[in-house]
C-alpha cells in the first residue's frame, strides 16, 4: 500500500494541507491582484490550466481515489457513495479541461444550472457517508459540504445569478471562491483519510495476529 496513509499521521497529512493551501491561496491573491506577467500567470486563481488550477484538480481527485480505496479496505460502499467518489473525480477533470463552461457555451445554460442532477447525487452520496461519521470527522465533512456551498453561492452571485455579466466586486468574489473550494475539498480528504487510515490499521491488526491452531475446530464443536 503506497497511499500517504502508511507514512504520516493525520495531524501531519492535515498540516500539510493546510501549509499547501495557505501557499496556493497566498501566491493566488498577490497574482489575481496585481497584471499578472508570465510568472504570475502560473499562480492566477481566475486562469486555467495552472499550478493552482491543478492543485485544486489534484485535491478533488485524491478524494475520488481515497473513496476507493475505502471501497477496496471496508468492503463494498453503498452506490451513491461511490458515484460521489466518480464525481470527485469527474470535478477534478472538470477543473482542467472547462468542461462546464464548454457546456454552458455550447447549451446557452448556466452550468450551475445544467449540473443540477450531479449535484443532487453527490449531495445524496455525501448524505450516506456523513451518516457513518462522528465527531470531528463529521465535523470536517460538514465544512467540507459547507464551503463548497458557499462557493458556488459567490460563482452565482460574481456573475450576476447566471447573467453571464461580471459583478463590480468580482475580484474578490473570485477570489473567496477558489480558496472555499480548496478548503472544501481538503476538509473532505482529512475525513476520508481518517477513514483510510483506520482501514489500513485494522487490516494491519487482522494480519499480525496469531493465528490459533484447532480454534475452528473447538468453534466447530461448541457449537455442536
Amino acid at each position: 500500500m503506497k497511499e500517504p496513509v502508511k507514512y504520516l499521521t493525520k495531524a501531519q497529512f492535515s498540516g500539510s494541507l493546510v501549509i499547501a493551501i495557505t501557499i496556493f491561496a497566498g501566491l493566488g491573491v498577490f497574482a489575481s491582484s496585481r497584471e499578472s506577467g508570465t510568472f504570475l500567470n502560473l499562480f492566477h486563481l481566475d486562469r486555467e490550466l495552472n499550478f493552482t488550477t491543478l492543485f485544486s484538480a489534484f485535491l478533488l481527485v485524491a478524494n475520488g481515489w481515497f473513496l476507493y480505496r475505502i471501497h477496496l479496505l471496508h468492503g463494498p460502499l453503498p452506490a451513491p457513495i461511490r458515484f460521489l467518489g466518480f464525481i470527485f473525480l469527474f470535478m477534478g477533470a472538470d477543473e482542467c479541461l472547462k468542461i462546464h463552461e464548454t457546456a454552458e457555451r455550447l447549451t446557452g445554460i448556466d452550468w450551475q444550472l445544467l449540473y443540477l442532477p450531479l449535484i443532487a447525487a453527490a449531495g445524496f452520496g455525501w448524505l450516506r457517508f456523513a451518516i457513518t461519521q462522528r465527531g470531528l470527522q463529521l465535523l470536517l465533512w460538514i465544512l467540507g459540504a459547507v464551503a463548497w456551498g458557499s462557493s458556488q453561492l459567490l460563482e452565482a452571485v460574481q456573475w450576476n445569478w447566471g447573467g453571464g455579466i461580471q459583478i463590480a466586486n468580482y475580484l474578490s468574489m473570485m477570489i473567496g471562491e477558489e480558496i472555499l473550494e480548496m478548503s472544501g475539498s481538503a476538509c473532505f480528504l482529512v475525513t476520508l483519510f481518517d477513514r483510510l487510515k483506520h482501514g489500513a490499521e485494522n487490516l494491519k491488526e487482522n494480519h499480525d495476529q496469531p493465528s490459533r491452531p484447532g480454534f475452528s475446530r473447538s468453534m466447530k464443536t461448541a457449537v455442536r
